[in-house]
């Protein structure tokens, strides 16, 4: 008993001490700032992120009986959707043939995927005497192509279109070039 009473004053303060350096921790904890969270990182660029605003390009193509060259300008809806201007030019064997439209282009980081439509004017070759023929129609142009080399700001592409126009469907393959400023 007398162990007993020689020990009991040193639990009762060694109780309040572990009582006060709780309330003492409790409050701090409380009256903390939260904790700040820097934002991730951007995302690596390394792939080629496009954050351009203008499409520049062109290619030069050939198909069983012509040869193409096609010149694209237009503005970026979405970082992957472009909207276009196109001119083209198409030479074979009866003339040539002029393309005047506008298109969309689709592309993800290697692939891209164009639809064009627009006006094509044919005119054929005059021969001696005979009378140089004109005709006019509405023409279509799908493409798909895969980027060869990629960066943010340039893209040399292996290109395959398919013309078609006056009842008739050209395929033409070529390479090509944008530049996305």
């Amino acid at each position: 008993m007398v162990l007993a009473a020689m020990v009991r004053p040193h639990l009762r303060r060694a109780g309040c001490l572990a009582i006060v350096a709780c309330a003492a921790i409790r409050s701090s904890l409380a009256t903390a700032e939260p904790a700040v969270v820097p934002p991730p990182p951007p995302p690596d660029s390394a792939q080629g992120e496009r954050s351009a605003a203008v499409m520049l390009g062109g290619s030069f193509g050939f198909g069983a009986e012509a040869l193409a060259l096609d010149v694209r300008v237009g503005v970026f809806v979405h970082p992957r959707v472009a909207l276009f201007g196109d001119a083209m030019g198409i030479a074979n064997e009866a003339g040539g043939d002029s393309f005047l439209g506008g298109g969309v282009r689709v592309s993800s980081d290697w692939l891209l995927l164009d639809a064009r439509l627009g006006q094509i004017h044919r005119t054929n070759s005059c021969d001696f005497d005979d009378p140089c023929i004109s005709k006019t129609a509405v023409a279509g142009v799908l493409g798909i192509g895969l980027e060869m080399l990629h960066s943010a700001h340039a893209g040399l592409e292996f290109r395959v279109d398919l013309i078609r126009a006056f009842q008739h469907t050209i395929i033409e393959t070529g390479l090509g070039v944008s530049f996305y400023l």
